[in-house]
């Protein structure tokens, strides 16, 4: 009987305990106030404003980089297509010679393509002098190529091989960043004795003037011509 009672009573305490324990989940002790609740929250919600701004950030930096490498790799590119082509042209008297064409704006030569070891076709490389490539010899800030004797008949064969070209840093004005005024085209090649040298600026922006996120990038390059 004894023994009766006393579980009853370790029962009753028990049930007690447990309402007790659905009315008063925690003490004032034990929780957080509204004001606490708040604060936690408003700098919760800085924390998430900051690392969303800095994530951006770097982003953006990140997709400027990465249009800027694609863009010198583009030139790049282009720069080495020249080159393989020259590599395998002559100079000095033959029909297949190079020739310097518009002021250093255009470069022609002459190509094996059929492979009997015989140069048979005339190869045009040529800036454009124009705003649009519907006009004149093709947009100014592309780089062509084409088949023909001369820029004008290859224009309707053109490939542009690469884009966003620009003046040289020597031609362009150190007041605007953009070319003279005079609406001179630089030269991309330069023929001086068996060495043809090549110069392509780019610039991400080509309208615009030179400014820190809109550098330009300079490649050069020197191929000795086959004799």
């Amino acid at each position: 009987m004894k023994n009766n009672l006393t579980a009853y009573s370790k029962s009753k305490n028990f049930f007690y305990s447990f309402l007790s324990a659905i009315r008063y989940p925690l003490s004032a002790k034990d929780g957080f106030t509204l004001l606490e609740v708040i604060v936690a929250i408003a700098v919760f919600a800085l924390i998430v404003a900051a690392a969303a701004g800095t994530f951006a950030t770097i982003q953006a930096a990140w997709r400027k980089q990465r249009n800027t490498i694609d863009l010198a790799q583009n030139a790049r590119w282009a720069m080495e297509r020249l080159a393989n082509e020259i590599r395998h042209t002559t100079a000095g008297g033959g029909w297949g010679d190079i020739t310097i064409l518009a002021g250093g704006r255009g470069v022609r030569l002459g190509i094996d393509a059929d492979g009997d070891s015989v140069v048979d076709t005339r190869v045009v490389f040529w800036r454009g002098n124009t705003a649009s490539d519907t006009t004149g010899q093709g947009h100014q800030n592309y780089l062509y190529r084409g088949i023909g004797n001369n820029i004008a008949p290859a224009y309707p064969t053109r490939q542009q091989l690469a884009n966003f070209i620009v003046n040289n840093p020597d031609l362009v004005n150190n007041a605007t960043g953009l070319p003279p005024s005079d609406g001179a085209i630089d030269p991309v090649f330069i023929l001086n004795g068996g060495l043809l040298n090549i110069e392509l600026t780019v610039r991400p922006r080509p309208t615009a003037a030179v400014g820190r996120e809109n550098r330009d990038y300079t490649l050069m390059t020197r191929v000795r011509v086959r004799n």
